[in-house]
C-alpha cells in the first residue's frame, strides 16, 4: 500500500502465510473506498448447506444480543414519545383555563381523570393563578390574570423519578446505539483476527532531513527492492508448482456473452500491457488527470514491473469495475463514512482486477479529480495466489436495482449481466463481484485456471467398467453444441428463460466430454418455482448447471397458484433474473459420490399426487390449464398415456412418489469450518416399474405442453432416472480407483 504526498510519501507491505487471511484483516489499513469486488470468503460460503459454522454462530449470537438492546431502547423511548404528547396537553390546560375556579387542583386532578392521563400528582400542585406579573402570561399568549405552572409541572411530570434517572436514560440511549455498532465492529474483526495467518508488515518512509529526525531508508531504492523481493518469492512458489506436477496454463480467448470477441468493454481482455513504467511514482505522474470513468475509458493499462509480474509469468486477463450511479454502497460503508469517497472533490478510487498464470491482483487507486499533487494519491494493491489449483468455481447471476436498470440500460445504452464468482484453491477462497460487466466472462476465465487433470480417468477404463460409452456420445450430441474445440454450449430445456446460458469451457484440447444427465426438481407445493438441473462430466471436471423457472398455471393447482404462489404478479419480476448458477469440480477434488432414495407418500394437499385420482377430473381440468395457457390440441389419433382413460369414471389409486439426492463431497481447505457437500435433487425420480400416466400428470402440472414435452425428451435422450444414476455410480467408482491409485504413489514416494 502506498499513501501520502510526495513529499512524505509511505508505503507498507504485509505478507500473510499458509492461507488467505480474513477481509476483515485486510481492511485493517483502509480500504480507499466503497464496495470491495475481489476479496477473500469463508470457504463454507461457497455452498449453501451445512452445519453451521463457528463464525456462523457467533455472528447469529452478536445480532440476537443486538436486537435484544434494541428493542429495549425503542420500547424506553416509546414510552418517552408518548410522555411528550402528553406534555403538549398538559400546556394546553393553562392555554385554556380562563378562570380562578378551574385554575386549581380539584378541578386539574379532575381534568386528568377525563383526559384519562397516567401523569404524577406533582403536576398539579404546581399550578396556580396569577394576578399581578403580565411577563409571564405573555408567553402564553396572555394578559394577567392568567393560569401558569404548567411547565414546571410538564418537567416534574417528565422526571417523576428523578433528574439523574432521566438523565441516565440519555446515557442509556447512547450506550445502546454504540453497543450495537462496536458489537458489530468486534464480532467482524474479532472473526477476523481468529482466522488469521501468519504474516509481517514493512513499513517504509519519505521524509524530508532535518536538526531532530533522520532519514533512515531512501523511499525511491527500498520500494523497489520490496517489490523485487516479492517477485522473487511468488516465482519461487509457482516454479515448486510446477515441479510438482501442475503444468503450465495452456490459455485461450475468452468468448463474450453475446459472441463477439472479447475485447469488449464489459469483457475481462479490455486491457493494455505496459512494461515501461519502472515504479509506481512514474505511474502516478502519467494518471494524475484522467477522464471521467465511463464505457469509453474502461481500458486497463497493466503496469507489470511495477506490480512485479515475473518474465515467465502472462497476463490472463485484466478488467476495470466502473461504479455504478448511483453507486453501491452497503449499511456499514455508510455508517463509517463512505460517503466522502465519493462526494467530496480530492479524491476519487477506481477499481481494477489483474488475472495471471500464479495470480490475482486487485489494485485499488485513489487519484485527485483536481490536477493538483498536494491533495495525495492512494494505492491499494491485494495478491493472492492461485497456482492454477483452481478445483472448484462457482458463478451465480445478481440482479441489478430498477434504479441501475434505468440510468444504465434504457439512458445510457449499456447492457450487461451482473453476478458473482467464486473460487477456491488449497490457500482458501476468492470471491469476485462483477456488478458492471459480464459475470459469465469471469467465469470461463476461472474455468481455465483449473489444474490440469484433463486425462484424470481414460475412457477405455470407463468402457471396461460397463458404461456404454457410444450411448453415452449419443447423449451429448443432441443435448450440447459444439462452439469451439475446448467451448460446448448446453442446449437448454424449452422452460428455461433465464440469462445467460453458460458454456462448458474445457481447460486443455485432450479434455473429452463423457457423460451429460438433465432433470428436475419440482420443489414442494410452497414454492412457485421449480429447478432445472444439468449434470455434465468430462474427463477431468463435473460441471453444474442449475437455474428456476417460474410454476405455471395449473387447474388443479389454481389454489396455490393465486393465494401461495401469487403467480399473478410473475410478469413483474422478468424471469431472465431469476436465480441462475453454475459450477464446476475437478474430479481429483471429489472425495466421495452418494445417493439418498425417499419415498413419499400420496398427499391430498398436492394437486398431482393425490390418494385418489379420477381420470375425468384430469382430463377436465387438464383440457381446462390448456385453453388458458392457449396451448394446441394434441392430434385426434394421438393415443392416450399409458393407463389412462379420459372418459372413466372410476378412480384410481397413485403409487408413492421418490426423491433421488445426489451429494458430492469434496475435500476441503486446511482451515474449513464445515463439510464441502454439493448437493442436487431429482424429484420426482422416475424408476422402470412407475406408471408412466404418473410422470405425466406430474409433468402437466409444472405448466409443460406436449410440444416443450417432447423438446424435453429430445434433448434428454429419453434417459431413465435409474440408468443416470447409476451411469453416475460407475463413473465415480473409477474416479476413486483413479485417487486411491495416485494415492498410492504417494505413500511409496515418501
Amino acid at each position: 500500500k502506498i499513501w501520502g504526498w510526495g513529499c512524505c510519501r509511505r508505503s507498507s507491505m504485509r505478507l500473510f502465510f499458509g492461507n488467505y487471511p480474513n477481509q476483515a484483516v485486510l481492511d485493517l489499513g483502509g480500504t480507499l473506498g466503497n464496495s470491495a469486488c475481489c476479496g477473500p470468503v469463508p470457504p463454507g460460503s461457497l455452498i449453501s448447506k451445512g452445519r453451521p459454522s463457528a463464525s456462523a454462530i457467533i455472528v447469529g449470537l452478536t445480532i440476537f444480543i443486538s436486537s435484544i438492546n434494541l428493542l429495549d431502547t425503542a420500547i424506553t423511548w416509546g414510552e418517552r414519545s408518548l410522555a411528550l404528547e402528553h406534555a403538549a396537553e398538559m400546556q394546553a390546560f393553562c392555554t385554556r383555563t380562563n378562570s380562578e375556579e378551574a385554575c386549581a387542583l380539584e378541578p386539574c386532578q379532575a381534568w386528568t381523570v377525563d383526559k384519562r392521563f397516567n401523569i404524577a400528582p406533582t403536576f398539579c400542585q404546581e399550578i396556580y393563578w396569577e394576578t399581578e406579573k403580565d411577563i409571564d402570561c405573555l408567553r402564553l399568549a396572555k394578559k394577567a390574570p392568567c393560569c401558569l405552572g404548567c411547565n414546571k409541572g410538564t418537567y416534574e411530570d417528565f422526571t417523576d423519578e428523578g433528574t439523574m434517572a432521566t438523565f441516565k436514560s440519555l446515557l442509556s440511549l447512547l450506550a445502546d446505539v454504540g453497543t450495537l455498532l462496536f458489537t458489530f465492529t468486534a464480532a467482524r474483526y474479532a472473526l477476523g483476527f481468529a482466522t488469521a495467518s501468519d504474516y509481517i508488515d514493512v513499513l517504509i518512509k519519505r521524509r524530508s532531513k532535518n536538526a531532530v529526525q533522520m532519514e533512515t531508508a531512501k523511499f525511491d531504492n527500498t520500494h523497489p527492492v520490496c517489490m523485487d523481493f516479492m517477485e522473487h518469492i511468488f516465482g519461487i512458489a509457482g516454479r515448486r508448482s510446477a515441479a510438482a506436477g501442475i503444468p503450465s496454463l495452456e490459455t485461450h480467448g475468452t468468448v463474450a456473452l453475446d459472441g463477439d470477441d472479447g475485447t469488449k468493454w464489459s469483457g475481462v481482455n479490455n486491457y493494455e500491457l505496459d512494461n515501461v513504467t519502472k515504479d509506481w511514482e512514474d505511474y502516478f505522474a502519467q494518471e494524475l488527470l484522467v477522464a471521467l470513468d465511463c464505457r469509453w475509458t474502461s481500458k486497463v493499462k497493466v503496469p507489470a514491473k511495477a506490480l512485479g509480474i515475473a518474465a515467465d509469468e502472462k497476463v490472463l486477463a485484466a478488467w476495470a469495475e466502473l461504479p455504478l450511479i448511483p453507486f453501491n454502497m452497503s449499511f456499514l460503508d455508510f455508517v463509517s463514512g463512505g460517503v466522502l469517497y465519493d462526494l467530496l472533490p480530492f479524491g476519487t478510487t477506481r477499481h481494477a482486477v489483474i488475472v495471471t498464470t500464479r495470480r490475482v491482483f486487485y489494485v485499488r487507486y485513489r487519484r485527485p479529480k483536481i490536477p493538483l499533487k498536494f491533495f495525495g494519491v492512494a494505492l491499494r494493491v491485494d495478491c493472492f495466489r492461485h497456482d492454477q489449483d483452481v478445483w472448484f468455481g462457482l458463478m451465480f447471476r445478481t440482479k441489478s436495482s430498477f434504479l441501475h436498470k434505468l440510468i444504465h440500460e434504457k439512458i445510457m445504452r449499456e447492457h450487461f449481466l451482473p453476478g458473482v464468482v467464486a473460487f477456491q484453491t488449497r490457500f482458501g477462497a476468492l470471491q469476485i463481484a462483477r456488478s458492471h460487466g459480464d459475470a459469465i466472462d469471469v467465469y470461463h476465465l476461472v474455468c481455465q485456471l483449473s489444474k490440469n487433470t484433463s486425462e484424470f480417468i481414460d475412457p477405455d477404463v470407463l468402457v471396461k467398467n460397463g458404461i456404454s460409452w457410444d450411448r453415452c456420445q449419443d447423449k451429448l450430441e443432441t443435448s450440447l453444441r459444439k462452439k469451439s474445440s475446448t467451448l460446448y454450449a448446453i442446449e437448454p430445456q424449452p422452460d428455461d428463460t433465464v440469462e445467460p446460458k453458460p458454456d462448458i469451457h474445457l481447460s486443455h484440447k485432450k479434455e473429452q466430454l463423457v457423460f451429460h444427465a438433465s432433470f428436475r426438481d419440482i420443489g414442494s407445493t410452497r414454492s412457485g418455482r421449480y429447478t432445472n438441473t444439468d449434470v455434465v462430466i468430462t474427463t477431468g471436471r463435473v460441471f453444474f448447471w442449475q437455474r428456476d423457472v417460474y410454476k405455471k398455471f395449473d387447474c388443479q393447482a389454481c389454489c396455490y397458484w393465486l393465494c401461495w404462489w401469487r403467480a399473478f404478479l410473475n410478469p413483474i419480476f422478468a424471469s431472465r433474473n431469476l436465480p441462475n448458477s453454475c459450477s464446476f469440480v475437478t474430479l481429483p477434488s471429489l472425495l466421495s459420490f452418494s445417493t439418498d432414495l425417499s419415498i413419499d407418500p400420496p398427499s391430498w394437499f398436492e394437486p398431482h399426487h393425490q390418494p385418489l385420482k379420477c381420470p375425468c377430473f384430469e382430463w377436465l381440468t387438464h383440457s381446462i390449464t390448456r385453453c388458458c395457457l392457449c396451448e394446441r390440441s394434441p392430434p385426434d389419433d394421438a393415443p392416450p398415456p399409458k393407463g389412462r382413460k379420459c372418459c372413466s369414471f372410476c378412480p384410481r389409486r397413485s403409487g408413492p412418489s421418490a426423491t433421488a439426492k445426489l451429494m458430492w463431497r469434496l475435500r476441503q481447505s486446511a482451515h474449513a469450518d464445515n463439510d464441502f457437500i454439493i448437493e442436487n435433487n431429482v424429484r420426482p425420480f422416475f424408476a422402470e416399474e412407475a406408471p408412466e400416466s404418473d410422470a405425466e400428470d406430474i409433468y402437466n402440472g409444472l405448466g409443460l405442453g406436449s410440444d416443450q414435452l417432447e423438446e424435453s425428451r429430445r434433448i434428454q435422450g429419453d434417459q431413465n432416472h435409474e440408468e443416470m444414476v447409476e451411469t453416475m455410480r460407475k463413473i465415480m467408482c473409477v474416479v476413486q480407483d483413479q485417487s486411491d491409485k495416485i494415492l498410492d504413489k504417494i505413500e511409496v514416494m515418501y
